[in-house]
């Protein structure tokens, strides 16, 4: 038994959903979003509350598809965000025409095209606020644009989540 699943989904006010052959879809003052029930689950909606019933043995997506759901519900009427910091001498950031481009110490700029279903900021040149209302697409962004340059151990440079901590390795001694 699932305790996360059990839980009941409370959907906010600003919230509309309609839920029609397996599909359920959120519409919210962000977007609107929508997840395919997968077979042996089934929804019961009371009171703007959503219970996911378990008619299988899948226990383990049991919770995974109470916790899409709430992230859709989140989703449409907040957003999420996430912020990457650029850490290092002559580090910058900018965008121009739907394109990110990052100087990162490569002899060349390295260009990221924005998805259409994300908004990319960015803060005194050094701060990128990636925002969304879908959480997996704006994680996905933040991943690869991090991934353009890792923090590296030694000196702390490179591209980091905000809440990010980096563990300094000491240099080799003689």
């Amino acid at each position: 038994m699932s305790r996360i699943g059990k839980m009941p989904l409370v959907i906010p006010s600003a919230v509309k959903y309609t839920y029609e052959n397996n599909v359920i879809t959120f519409t919210g003052n962000k977007g609107s979003l929508h997840l395919t029930i997968p077979e042996g689950f089934s929804l019961d909606i009371k009171n703007n509350n959503i219970f996911v019933i378990n008619n299988s043995d899948n226990n383990a997506m049991w919770g995974t598809l109470r916790n899409l759901l709430r992230n859709i519900t989140i989703g449409v009427d907040q957003g999420f965000t996430k912020e990457l910091l650029l850490v290092g001498v002559g580090y910058k950031s900018k965008v121009e025409g739907g394109i990110l481009e990052l100087t990162v110490g490569f002899s060349h700029t390295v260009k990221y095209k924005i998805p259409s279903n994300v908004n990319i900021t960015v803060n005194k040149n050094t701060e990128i606020i990636i925002s969304g209302i879908d959480k997996q697409v704006v994680g996905q962004v933040a991943a690869k644009i991090r991934d353009v340059k890792k923090p590296e151990r030694y000196k702390g440079t490179g591209i980091r989540y905000r809440d990010e901590v980096i563990i300094l390795k000491q240099k080799k001694g003689k």
